[in-house]
């Protein structure tokens, strides 16, 4: 299969081809767009396909299993087109992780708990600096490393 240039937006899952909920479809048969490279990876602006709930949780597991050379033969359906389908979709996932996994400008999320008199501090510092969270709390990280490492 070629990497999809266009997203596919569709009233059925892509892998199995029963129609959403939403869509006139079985109760509880919910839809998901699922990127083709992943947003982690650098695929937000990219192609997504329709895939149902099962579907969709069953390719991240399976490319879980393909990373880490594990078992995967469970997670497949038995359908040979449908098979295909994950496992190109999976696939995706584990190439995609592999070409940013080194890159220094991939972002990384981090989930900051912190108190009320922080979150203030850091509204008053972004009226201030007219930039968001993110780049005051990159500047103080920075500062503070400069501070401990400096070079001679």
């Amino acid at each position: 299969m070629d990497l999809p240039t266009k997203s596919l937006h569709l009233e059925w899952c892509w892998v199995c081809k029963q129609k959403f909920t939403e869509f006139g479809g079985a109760p509880n048969f919910f839809k998901h767009d699922h990127h083709i490279v992943p947003r982690a990876y650098g695929g937000s602006e990219g192609p997504t396909y329709s895939v149902c709930d099962s579907h969709h949780h069953a390719l991240h597991q399976l490319a879980i299993r393909l990373e880490k050379v594990k078992p995967h033969y469970d997670l497949l359906t038995g359908s040979n087109e449908s098979d295909r389908k994950l496992l190109w979709l999976a696939t995706l996932i584990v190439n995609s992780k592999r070409l940013v996994e080194n890159d220094p400008n991939k972002p990384i999320l981090i989930t900051l708990v912190a108190k009320s008199s922080t979150k203030k501090l850091l509204k008053e510092l972004k009226s201030i600096y007219k930039c968001s969270y993110t780049s005051l709390i990159e500047a103080a990280i920075e500062n503070l490393h400069s501070r401990h490492f400096r070079k001679p």
